[in-house]
């Protein structure tokens, strides 16, 4: 990480010492927004580490998201259809819902620790 970002800043300079050679608009020969410059820079080596796990985790955490929310809906379809056919068995209409139920929650434990599992390996790319 230091590394990428001080060959960064020595690539800057050197830009900067070439613009300024050019142009003898300023007396110190430096830019005016230094520290901001260095901050973005700074702020897209960081993206650039992370980057690789931290936009899977957040797509995993979108699917665990899309679980917790289809959770409620298929138990309450589960419960209409038990109230609209009392005298039929439950293998024949809700079964299949009961299956999903736990397809998806078994997906959404899944999703949640990986969700964890590469957030916890972006913060520690980052330190």
């Amino acid at each position: 990480l230091a590394e990428v970002f001080w060959s960064e800043m020595k690539q800057q300079r050197e830009q900067r010492s070439s613009s300024a050679s050019s142009s003898s608009s300023s007396s110190s020969g430096r830019p005016k927004n230094k520290k901001k410059t260095t901050t973005r820079n700074f702020l897209r080596i960081l993206w650039t580490l992370s980057k690789p796990t931290y936009l899977p985790a957040a797509m995993w955490q979108f699917v665990v998201v899309l679980c917790q929310c289809s959770l409620p809906l298929l138990v309450r379809e589960i419960l209409l259809k038990l109230e609209n056919h009392p005298g039929q068995p439950f293998r024949r209409e809700g079964l299949p819902l009961a299956f999903l139920i736990f397809a998806v929650s078994l997906l959404e434990g899944m999703g949640g620790e990986r969700q964890k599992f590469l957030s916890f390996r972006t913060g520690i790319t980052l330190r």
